[in-house]
């Protein structure tokens, strides 16, 4: 966290008594990072409510450089023992601490024998994080509101034979069609054979179901 940054969450505690809450959630806190909205929950369960509430989740991806198309912003995936953390930075900006940065993703099952890789060239999609295990299921995490969703995904699998002698790749992608409001996660298994195919699976996330 930056200097400046630390001075704004210093003015937040002291003029909480004379700000508005709205002021203060909607044009203060909306512009702070991450790991500074995660340190603000713990000040009471009030304020834990509303950092936690959808609405200002969708306010702050709304000012978050993420939800600028030409601010390149770089997302590191990093897995520590049994513990996973995200690192985001962009390129105008070198950080101070890296630790500062640096926010833990609460898992809370084994991810197995399976490996965790992030979606999208390793960008968020309107601040949403997307990791995948390509072949057993897929994950949705809000940094915001630290709430993460499961996707299963080897349902779309079941039926499907990949020969011993043929090679196989499985590419995979997230995004938002803004003309629906709806997040869609594509899947596609690509086999290389005699006869090469692509068997290409699409999850909605707002329908929840694969198509």
């Amino acid at each position: 966290m930056g200097d400046e940054e630390a001075n704004i969450e210093k003015q937040v505690m002291q003029q909480e008594n004379y700000l508005s809450e709205d002021l203060i959630t909607q044009e203060i806190l909306t512009r702070l990072s991450i790991k500074s909205i995660l340190r603000f929950e713990s000040v009471s369960k009030k304020w834990c409510s509303t950092l936690s509430s959808s609405n200002f989740a969708i306010s702050h991806l709304k000012k978050s450089p993420f939800s600028h198309p030409y601010t390149l912003i770089q997302t590191l995936f990093i897995k520590s023992g049994k513990n996973y953390y995200l690192f985001s930075y962009d390129d105008h900006r070198i950080p101070n601490n890296f630790e500062d940065d640096l926010v833990k993703l609460e898992v809370d099952f084994d991810v197995g024998d399976g490996y965790l890789q992030l979606t999208g060239c390793g960008n968020s999609c309107n601040g949403l994080i997307c990791l995948t295990c390509p072949s057993k299921y897929f994950l949705l995490w809000n940094p915001s509101t630290r709430k993460l969703h499961k996707y299963e995904s080897n349902s779309c699998l079941k039926g499907i034979v990949v020969p011993s002698t043929s090679f196989a790749v499985c590419v995979c992608g997230f995004g938002y069609v803004s003309s629906i409001t709806d997040y869609k996660y594509v899947r596609i298994l690509i086999i290389e054979d005699k006869e090469d195919r692509a068997i290409v699976h699409v999850f909605s996330v707002r329908e929840n179901r694969w198509r």
